[in-house]
């Protein structure tokens, strides 16, 4: 618990990309415990088969926890984290090793810009491999919204619980199609492409950002319309695209199939021609969708004008010089994301 709340109190002044302030957890809300490795130990082959268990330090002593593996662990594990989720279920997360596999993908030689959106999820250089925007939370609005009312009608403490547990639920359903649908789309563009340029530096969690309050100078203590209301739409629908969590899972696949995901910055990816160079002589707006080039006359969707201006071929990749550095690094410098 002291390490989690050094890190939130560094996270909070970090200017770089600050965080909130940390919190109080109410009682019965913080269901983590983790453990170092002189803490706890895997028995058996240590590699988590089928009859291994996890032994923990407690104060009582040793305890060996049944685990159902889900896979078996690559390498000898250096802390393991167990935690319960809203939904009641426990798991157990290791820290380990994990290797570039050997046998990667084959190369096709071919290299893509990826830009994130809403009406496509991911837009590429070919638009027949552009990435769908399912919507998941969209889908599933009425039965939580039917679930969420369910709930802040009980009164009763065993009422409430259950229908907190039945919202848990279904939010918990929305989660996994979305991570399982960000995987399966991460794992089709690496296999069509030998490497992905995005946006390094998209900062999502500013964008759904509530609006500043805006204090009327001639009513002392009211406030006029800073435009939240318009706002709220735009947020919901960003947080449900989830694209940092996509772009996340891009670097991963990335590294687990031998490929590469790099980012990039994003100024000048949506205002610069992909034909010419040439800047727009008047801003493109969130509303503008076509981009028109005022020097050379080219026209293409927004989307895809960025998608060209972020593929690494246009950017000086020239399929090689990551092979040996296979870790992040920050935006922009031309290395590989993982």
């Amino acid at each position: 618990m002291l390490r989690d709340l050094s890190r939130s109190v560094k996270a909070f002044f970090d200017k770089a990309n600050p965080a909130g302030p940390p919190k109080f957890k109410k009682k019965g809300r913080h269901k983590t415990a983790r453990w170092t490795v002189l803490g706890f130990s895997v028995t058996g082959t240590g590699r988590g088969a089928p009859k291994d268990r996890l032994s923990v330090a407690t104060k009582a002593g040793r305890v060996e926890v049944p685990v159902v593996w889900s896979r078996q662990l690559p390498s000898e594990p250096t802390s393991v984290t167990i935690y319960q989720d809203a939904v009641g279920h426990w798991y157990a997360s290791f820290v380990v090793e994990v290797a570039v596999p050997e046998t990667a993908l084959p190369m096709t030689g071919r290299t893509t810009g990826l830009d994130v959106g809403l009406t496509t999820l991911g837009a590429v250089v070919d638009e027949w491999m552009d990435v769908e925007n399912p919507r998941h939370l969209r889908r599933a609005s009425a039965d939580l919204k039917r679930k969420r009312r369910s709930f802040s009608k009980k009164t009763s403490p065993r009422h409430k619980e259950a229908a907190r547990h039945k919202v848990a639920r279904a939010e918990d359903k929305v989660s996994c199609a979305r991570l399982d649908y960000h995987h399966k789309q991460s794992g089709k563009l690496l296999a069509h492409y030998d490497a992905v340029g995005y946006e390094g530096d998209l900062a999502p969690k500013n964008m759904v950002r509530r609006a500043k309050p805006r204090p009327d100078p001639e009513k002392p203590g009211h406030y006029l319309a800073n435009g939240q209301s318009r706002k709220r739409g735009l947020d919901r629908s960003i947080a449900d695209a989830a694209w940092a969590q996509f772009l996340l899972v891009l670097a991963f696949q990335a590294v687990k199939l031998g490929k590469f995901a790099i980012p990039y910055p994003k100024s000048g990816t949506t205002q610069d021609c992909s034909q010419c160079g040439t800047k727009a002589k008047s801003r493109l707006e969130l509303k503008d969708r076509v981009f028109i080039c005022g020097n050379c006359g080219h026209e293409a969707p927004r989307d895809r004008n960025s998608a060209r201006n972020l593929d690494p071929r246009r950017q000086g990749w020239s399929g090689g010089g990551f092979e040996e550095s296979r870790t992040s690094s920050p935006a922009g410098d031309g290395a590989l994301a993982a």
